[in-house]
């Protein structure tokens, strides 16, 4: 059953069309779980990518590392490590599974067929398009339009000061530009802001 949803071509997704999406099951699990991820977190692929067993936390994730296809591992795009709230505990739960499922033992979450890889971009794009299609949704949005998305759902609802501790953006000037779109005390306050804006348990499959 395809679902009805026409729009203008564009490059980041209403909600009712993200919610859309993940309601239905997923061929590649891996590209679901790393696309979902990425809409509750706004983390780029490269650090999705880069994610280690030993990077969660209990309601976290520490973010030291992204990939690339030139420059392989190296630190997050602005020099500098961050902790990004993850107060979804359905989640890191899976996070763990699929890293404990990885057979080479170097701790990648979003492993590949060889080891120390982890899983191409490309993998994860095509994951998203399959669910756009089998939805019904014409977009131009791509992996990163995730990060479009969550800085446009939690804009406003935190100090941009906060936000930016989750996104990385180092100025405001950035975060305009992610947030633009039409659309502890203060880990306390995104966790909150976060959960808010993300309803998880409303389309969460199993294997999430």
């Amino acid at each position: 059953m395809r679902f009805a949803v026409k729009n203008k071509q564009r490059d980041i997704l209403e909600t009712a069309e993200a919610e859309a999406i993940f309601k239905i099951e997923w061929r590649d699990k891996a590209a679901r779980l790393a696309n979902m991820l990425a809409m509750i977190t706004g983390l780029r692929a490269g650090e999705v990518m880069a994610l280690r067993k030993d990077d969660i936390r209990p309601s976290s994730l520490l973010i030291r590392q992204a990939y690339s296809v030139i420059d392989k591992f190296k630190t997050p795009k602005n020099g500098e490590a961050r902790v990004v709230q993850v107060p979804f505990p359905d989640v890191i739960a899976a996070l763990i599974r699929r890293a404990d499922s990885n057979p080479h033992g170097d701790g990648l979450v979003f492993y590949s067929t060889r080891p120390g890889k982890p899983i191409e971009h490309r993998q994860l794009l095509a994951g998203l398009r399959a669910a756009l299609e089998t939805c019904g949704i014409e977009t131009k949005a791509t992996f990163h339009s995730w990060r479009h998305y969550y800085t446009t759902k939690l804009r406003g609802t935190l100090p941009d000061s906060e936000l930016q501790t989750q996104t990385g953006h180092k100025t405001a000037a950035m975060l305009d530009l992610y947030g633009g779109h039409q659309l502890a005390e203060k880990t306390a306050r995104i966790a909150q802001a976060t959960r808010a804006a993300f309803n998880i348990r409303e389309f969460k499959r199993e294997g999430a």
